[in-house]
């Protein structure tokens, strides 16, 4: 599954114009400590008509923060390209970071409204709750052993300090390999953080909870290929949608201008 997700990300960089954020090393590591203190999030599942995944990507990015000013404050946002598992061709999961629930409602309306025309229905959209960052070192380039932390309540400058990588909250950044779990209700906190600690591939990932179905959804990016776990399908709103540990590749990393 990952290298057919691969090739499709090829296609995808080639044929879509990059939105991408440039500023001095003071403004981004401004934005990673941000992103590390945002605490609310959406995560938006779109499913692209046929031959329309150009298009609606395009439209993701406008309708979104990269391209206007939303009233609030909006650390960044990520599209992940998956498999479509109704159609058989492609789907977009997006997530966004903020820092007031209006805030989300704004733009999620904004960019319903410019997909429409891209895509095969509305788009489920969960509503989360950021709970813990999990961040790596970087012991796979020299053949340590890994060190998988959490790194609640600690700035960039410190994870830096302690030699952990900051690379997952770099924006930016395309082409990652990245997956989003979804974990069955009643599954507790000490359970996700385990599982999300045990593969030594891991560059970093985000826990958030989703109230309204009482689950964790973990979003997480890899150094390399992250060790192939059976999947099945999801539970909770995105049941029938998506695996319950669906891979896919970053295709877009920015931040609000």
């Amino acid at each position: 599954m990952w290298r057919n997700i691969a090739k499709g990300l090829m296609l995808c960089v080639l044929a879509v114009t990059t939105y991408v954020t440039v500023g001095n090393a003071y403004d981004v590591e401004d934005s990673m400590n941000t992103e590390l203190q945002a605490p609310h999030a959406s995560l938006e599942l779109y499913v692209a008509g046929s031959g329309q995944e150009y298009k609606l990507l395009d439209a993701l990015v406008k309708s979104g923060s990269f391209d206007s000013s939303p009233t609030g404050l909006l650390s960044t946002e990520r599209i992940v390209q998956i498999p479509a598992s109704e159609t058989g061709g492609v789907a977009y999961l997006v997530l966004s970071q903020f820092f007031d629930h209006a805030t989300a409602r704004k733009v999620a309306q904004r960019r319903t409204k410019a997909t429409q025309p891209f895509v095969t229905g509305p788009p489920v959209t969960l509503s989360l709750s950021a709970v813990e960052h999990v961040v790596g070192d970087w012991g796979w380039e020299s053949g340590n052993v890994r060190s998988i932390q959490s790194v609640a309540g600690r700035s960039v400058q410190e994870l830096v300090s302690k030699k952990m990588s900051v690379s997952f909250l770099k924006i930016g950044y395309v082409g990652q390999a990245a997956n989003v779990a979804f974990f069955p209700a009643g599954t507790s906190l000490n359970q996700v953080l385990a599982e999300a600690k045990a593969d030594p591939n891991l560059a970093g990932a985000t826990v958030f909870l989703d109230k309204t179905n009482n689950q964790y959804v973990v979003y997480s990016e890899f150094f390399r290929t992250p060790q192939v776990k059976p999947a099945k399908p999801a539970t909770g709103q995105m049941a029938g949608l998506v695996l319950d540990h669906q891979p896919g590749v970053v295709v877009q990393n920015y931040e609000a201008r």
